[in-house]
């Protein structure tokens, strides 16, 4: 037998043992509940936190990445831009030679 049986009783007919005994088991399951809920926040956040950070690196590696083609574009078209400039100029020179009635 528990201790809890062997109390005395008080006025209502109750054993004040059981209703301690009962209330202590009680706050204990708040205490697990509530440190298992906790513990389950702390988890979870901490795997947030992981996953946010993988994320932010993968932005920071694609950013990387569309700066280097964005920069080459630029490059790219700098080059197109001087292309059509001396295409537009070969242009000009040959419409003034067959305006000129030369041979080319």
């Amino acid at each position: 037998m528990e201790n809890w049986e062997k109390s005395s009783v008080n006025c209502d007919g109750m054993s004040i043992n059981l209703i301690s005994f009962i209330f202590s088991r009680v706050t204990c399951l708040i205490v697990v509940f509530f440190s298992n809920t906790l513990n389950l926040f702390f988890s979870s956040s901490s795997q947030n936190a992981k996953n946010w950070e993988v994320e932010l690196q993968t932005l920071k590696n694609n950013n990387a990445r569309l700066t280097t083609a964005l920069q080459e574009s630029t490059i790219n078209v700098e080059e197109w831009k001087k292309q059509l400039a001396s295409y537009k100029e070969e242009n000009a020179n040959l419409k003034k030679m067959v305006c000129d009635g030369s041979d080319m």
